[in-house]
């Protein structure tokens, strides 16, 4: 399990996430909450491991549902590893998206560069729940995976990404796994910076930015 993995969870498991959620939010009503995790149905999130007891795993539910000031509702929850009845990744999530139009070309122009391409965040909870989770002003959250060697064509990527999103008026945060553990921001990588972020699922570190190339 991976951050940024969708995580389907059982009646138990949703129960257990609203109640955790309802003293993590006590601003919100326990009975919205309920609404959001245990009606809606919606996958969370697996987010950055941080003091999380047990076998509990750390999870968040982005909703469609926005406060008075126009920002979108996020919950931040627990949930035990025994109530994960599913686990998608990023790459999985792409191969649920109707293959026309941007997705077409970044499909295409990731296999042309040698890299699996994924969603996450807004845009795979979109595909994956049919709800309008992104509007007009909304980036694409794309997650890369060189294929053996391809990481030296990052760069031919992200100049193929920047045309489709002058052509098609769309943004693109892209993240890029590296060791198997980590997402780093493509822009970083790309950056004349000495140093990258990288985050995993159980801590953060900072890597040398041209060692990460030279090993991707």
């Amino acid at each position: 399990m991976k951050r940024h993995d969708l995580v389907y969870l059982n009646s138990e498991g949703r129960q257990y996430a609203a109640a955790a959620a309802g003293s993590n939010h006590p601003e919100l009503k326990r009975a919205f909450i309920m609404q959001i995790i245990a009606g809606e149905q919606i996958p969370g999130i697996v987010k950055r491991q941080e003091d999380i007891p047990g076998q509990d795993i750390a999870v968040g539910f982005s909703t469609c549902h926005y406060t008075p000031e126009g920002v979108r509702i996020r919950l931040n929850s627990v949930v035990p590893k025994r109530c994960i009845d599913a686990v998608i990744s990023p790459f999985q999530v792409f191969q649920k998206v109707d293959e026309t139009g941007i997705y077409a070309e970044l499909n295409k122009l990731a296999k042309g560069c040698g890299m699996d391409v994924g969603l996450f965040g807004s845009s795979a909870l979109e595909v994956m729940t049919g709800q309008p989770y992104r509007n007009q002003d909304s980036d694409i959250d794309l997650y890369v995976m060189p294929r053996s060697g391809a990481g030296q064509r990052l760069e031919e990527l992200a100049q193929g990404i920047y045309q489709l999103e002058k052509s098609s008026q769309v943004r693109f945060d892209i993240e890029v796994e590296y060791q198997e553990l980590y997402g780093i921001k493509v822009k970083e990588l790309l950056s004349g910076q000495k140093t990258v972020l990288a985050k995993g699922l159980y801590d953060v570190q900072l890597f040398e930015r041209k060692k990460v190339l030279m090993e991707l």
